[in-house]
């Protein structure tokens, strides 16, 4: 396999938009059940219990369940000695996340929604655990509440400590957050109009972002010679 670098701001505002898309068309579609915002997950089941419906729990369960499984079988791949010298760590976790896209894309009219947020909670798992750096600062490209707070002091920092880092973190975050909500309000959208076929723009995105490591890595080694 090629180089590829991920680290850089043109992947990380696809990879949000991507992660922001998916969120709403998981709810959206399949019973208000979050692909990768665990969080919400954990409230809504939370809720469910305390209201004694437990037949409502399934989804919430069986999802959390996934995003586990999912960040443990990345954090293998992260720790393959031939994969991380080779820089092919990031590539491998995107061929899967892309894998249960397709997956999840193909068998929706199919089968049963758990099995369709199962596959959407290992994919948004996937993408959490392995994109987190841009440059020399660290982002989450599937949850909001972190890149937030990262926001605000940087602006703080910024503003009122003239801090020349800050200010570039603050770029990029706000460039991640915006990134976030397009994704959502494009799939909201593009939901009414496609339906269920709107998944297919995630899966092409997601070879976009492949091609785009790619192509940034190749010139990465171009620049080191």
């Amino acid at each position: 396999m090629r180089a590829t670098n991920f680290n850089h701001i043109l992947p990380a505002i696809i990879l949000s938009s991507l992660a922001g898309s998916l969120d709403a068309y998981s709810y959206i579609n399949f019973g208000k059940v979050f692909a990768g915002m665990q969080t919400g997950n954990i409230i809504i089941l939370s809720i469910r219990i305390g209201q004694g419906a437990w037949s409502a729990t399934p989804p919430y369960l069986l999802s959390i369940f996934m995003f586990v499984l999912g960040t443990l079988v990345t954090r293998f791949i992260q720790h393959q000695t031939r994969l991380k010298e080779k820089g092919e760590a990031g590539l491998i976790v995107l061929l899967f996340e892309t894998v249960m896209m397709l997956l999840a894309a193909m068998l929706q009219d199919y089968v049963p929604p758990l099995v369709i947020t199962s596959f959407f909670a290992l994919a948004a798992a996937a993408q959490f655990q392995e994109f987190r750096s841009l440059g020399k600062h660290s982002y989450a490209s599937t949850m909001m509440t972190g890149n937030l707070r990262n926001l605000t002091e940087s602006f703080y920092d910024a503003v009122f400590l003239k801090d020349a880092l800050a200010k570039n973190r603050l770029k990029y975050l706000s460039m991640v957050l915006a990134s976030f909500v397009l994704g959502v309000l494009i799939t909201a959208f593009l939901n009414l109009q496609l339906g269920l076929y709107s998944i297919w723009i995630l899966v092409f995105g997601l070879f976009l972002v492949m091609l785009m490591g790619i192509r940034l890595g190749g010139l990465d080694q171009a620049g080191n010679k």
